[in-house]
């Protein structure tokens, strides 16, 4: 095995590529007709007292200004799927699986910090993103990309806490919790955050983790080793 680690994705180029793809969609969207860019184009209208149809029509044939009615990446769960990738890849990693956000292959941590299959609204809290096994153990992941400061993505924050409060009371020692966070929320406006989220990591099986994406592969590497 290569003792080289991976780069982390480039989220900026990602994201940069995935807007140029929705862009070059809205023209398509117009001769569709759908009633996404139909809708938004008459408010567009609206707004500005142009005609409609004119708007739909520069849409269709002026790249910069269709960039404007493009869909934003982010809501096609675009940042989970690269990193479902991106581990899914890494040859510390097997079994690799996308976990649902809801039915009975959902997976929460219930207060007693012990994994539930399945559960509902009784389990506060986000359902687990992935699950993976690495040296012998299985590890339960949540990955938040997170690029500005509001208060949803403050809300995700104060999950995530408290998800890695109730895995205090975890007794399973064979899975591991990580909590991923990336993006500049985490990484440059706002580093006291992850720095927060580590003061609630269990360094003692079972062990929780939070870090970013790049420093994943290291810390496989470091618990199989352990």
């Amino acid at each position: 095995m290569s003792r080289k680690l991976k780069p982390p994705p480039d989220w900026e180029k990602i994201e940069q590529n995935e807007w140029i793809k929705s862009r070059d969609e809205v023209a398509k969207e117009v001769r569709a007709k759908s009633p996404r860019v139909e809708e938004a184009a008459a408010k567009f209208a609206a707004r500005f007292g142009y005609v409609v149809k004119s708007v739909l029509s520069k849409i269709g044939k002026d790249k910069m200004f269709a960039a404007t009615f493009a869909k934003r990446p982010g809501s096609t769960g675009l940042h989970e799927k690269v990193a479902a990738k991106w581990i899914a890849e890494l040859p510390e990693v097997s079994d690799f699986v996308s976990l649902p956000n809801g039915g009975k292959n959902s997976v929460k941590i219930d207060s007693d910090g012990n994994l539930r299959r399945g559960a509902g609204k009784e389990v506060p809290g986000k359902t687990l993103d992935f699950q993976w096994k690495s040296g012998g153990k299985t590890y339960y992941p949540m990955h938040k990309y997170t690029k500005e400061r509001g208060g949803s993505q403050d809300n995700q924050f104060h999950e995530m806490r408290e998800l890695m409060r109730r895995f205090q009371n975890c007794s399973d020692k064979n899975i591991t919790l990580v909590v991923i966070v990336d993006g500049e929320y985490y990484q440059r406006n706002n580093r006291e955050r992850l720095r927060e989220l580590k003061g609630h990591q269990r360094d003692r099986p079972p062990i929780s983790k939070a870090l970013s994406i790049g420093e994943l592969q290291a810390f496989l590497r470091a618990q199989s080793a352990a």
